[in-house]
This record gives C-alpha cells, sequence and structure tokens, in this order.
C-alpha cells in the first residue's frame, strides 16, 4: 500500500468515525477534543503544516487554564444529563477505540514516528473524555498533552521524521 492512500484512508476513517462527533454537552470539553483531533488529521496529510499544529497545541496548552466556574459547568451537565458518561464511553468504544485499531492496523515503516504522534493525539481525546466523566483528573490529561507537545517541539526545533512522508 503506498503512503498516500494509507494517510488519505486514516483521514476518511478520522472523519467517519471522530470528527465533529463527540457529544456536545460542554463547550471545553469539545474544544480540547478537537484540537487533539484536528492534530491527528493534520497528521494524516502527506505534508504538515507546523503553523497550524502549533496553532492546536496552544489550544490544547489551554487545559491547565480551566477554572472552577468551567468545572461546575461540567458538574452541572452531569447531573442535567444522565446519559452524560454513558454517551462519552459510547463515543470511545464506537469511535475513538476504532480510530486507534484503525492507526495501529497500518503498516507505517520508516515513517512509525508519525504513527507514534497520530495515537498520543487520540490519548489526549481519550482522556479529555475520561476527564470529562470524572474518570481520572486534570493532572493526567495535562501529562499526555505535555507529552503529544514535546513530540512535535516547537518551530525551532522540529523533529525531521515529524513532517514528511
Amino acid at each position: 500500500m503506498n503512503d498516500r492512500f494509507l494517510l488519505r484512508k486514516l483521514y476518511d476513517i478520522q472523519d467517519d468515525a471522530v470528527e465533529h462527533k463527540e457529544p456536545r454537552y460542554d463547550g471545553n470539553v469539545s474544544y480540547f477534543i478537537e484540537a487533539a483531533g484536528d492534530i491527528y488529521r493534520e497528521c494524516t496529510k502527506e505534508r504538515l503544516s507546523i503553523g497550524y499544529i502549533d496553532e492546536k497545541l496552544s489550544k490544547l496548552g489551554r487545559f491547565k487554564e480551566l477554572t472552577s466556574g468551567d468545572l461546575r459547568t461540567l458538574k452541572e451537565h452531569h447531573e442535567k444529563y444522565p446519559t452524560f458518561n454513558v454517551d462519552f464511553e459510547e463515543y470511545l468504544k464506537k469511535r475513538v477505540y476504532h480510530l486507534w485499531s484503525s492507526t495501529l492496523a497500518f503498516n507505517f515503516g520508516e515513517h512509525e514516528a508519525r504513527r507514534t504522534r497520530m495515537l498520543q493525539a487520540l490519548k489526549v481525546i481519550r482522556d479529555v473524555s475520561k476527564w470529562a466523566m470524572g474518570q481520572i483528573t486534570a493532572s493526567v490529561v495535562e501529562t499526555e498533552i505535555i507529552t503529544l507537545q514535546k513530540m512535535f517541539g516547537t518551530e525551532k526545533n522540529i523533529p525531521k521524521d515529524a513532517f514528511w512522508i
């Protein structure tokens, strides 16, 4: 299978399974899920835009700025919508984990570093979802975000294996 076909297939799976499919109870949760999803999606392109990736990494970096008011709103969503956690569990099982399996199944060959970054973006989506359900702490999410940020480096220090097929 050629690299372009592989990447297009993963793009299509991401588009079909995950893109704008997360439960829409809370704007903050969607904001962070979408930023990580956009990073995954950008990695399916033959040539990545460091500016675009950097913008999305900056958005994810705002996770640590969530306030107690944001957390109260999330708690209110839990109380108002009894299916909140069920919906997020379904989102993870049917959509995010499907994309995870598909990403693992493809042979990236010499571009394994790209797969590693894509899987890390999916870990961020998973952990933001689990945080929204109250299953993990914010510090776990922050750790995964920092890991993703480090994988891409900075505009001045871009790992060469991150951007080319």
